[in-house]
């Protein structure tokens, strides 16, 4: 793994811990029934999950198998659900050789720069199989390196994110940069217009915060807030 794995996990802490790119320490303690980590790397934001919700069912998704050792490790005894799968279609999903941790993007294509193959699930599929529930108050994470783009025109996943109390979401899209070391101008990636087009059509009755963005790099911080 290299240096760049441990000093990796310092970033995950300072962004989630220190930063609070989420925004998520705004809610009050035990505010949630079910918050799900889609893209969880090694668990930082689903341990800050599990600290202030000690009651909520809390599932993390990470298909990378390095950081989903440690991910592994990091909830043992947290009554954590934790599962090695990608956020897809239902289809195979394959790993990019090129990536490091904590930024690893799984292709809907094989390539020669292929050396995982995992899963895919749909929200929806794994909302349901751990007793998601519209009415009850749920928190939704998304940081995987392009697969968000999955949720994109699906109706029931888009219903659970809709009705979401609040959602944190990591955007990923082609980079203006020719040379972008962000590695996100892959001929399948969802272009920046498809997100926005889609945030203005689904989340009609939100709070919709759009910050933290690099267009240059390709990426940026989506925060949603459901109005009651």
């Amino acid at each position: 793994m290299g240096a760049k794995g441990p000093k990796k996990w310092v970033d995950f802490y300072r962004w989630v811990f220190v930063d609070d790119c989420y925004k998520f320490r705004r809610f009050p303690h035990n505010h949630f029934d079910l918050i799900i980590d889609v893209g969880a790397a090694t668990g930082m934001f689903t341990l800050l999950a599990r600290i202030m919700n000690p009651t909520a069912t809390v599932v993390s998704l990470e298909p990378d198998s390095i950081p989903f050792e440690h991910l592994s490790q990091n909830v043992q005894n947290l009554r954590v659900y934790f599962e090695k799968l990608a956020l897809g279609d239902g289809e195979k999903r394959y790993r990019l050789l090129k990536d490091r941790i904590g930024r690893t993007m799984f292709s809907p294509y094989p390539t020669d720069k292929t050396d995982e193959v995992v899963d895919s699930a749909r929200l929806s599929d794994v909302f349901y199989k751990y007793g998601g529930d519209l009415s009850k108050k749920y928190y939704i994470k998304v940081d995987c390196e392009c697969g968000e783009q999955w949720l994109v025109g699906h109706e029931p996943s888009e219903e659970i994110l809709y009705n979401a109390m609040a959602i944190g979401m990591k955007l990923h899209f082609p980079s203006a940069h020719p040379h972008s070391p962000r590695y996100y101008n892959e001929p399948w990636a969802a272009d920046f217009g498809v997100y926005y087009d889609w945030w203005n059509r689904v989340f009609t009755d939100h709070d919709v915060v759009y910050e933290r963005s690099s267009r240059k790099s390709g990426y940026g911080h989506l925060l949603i807030s459901r109005r009651f």
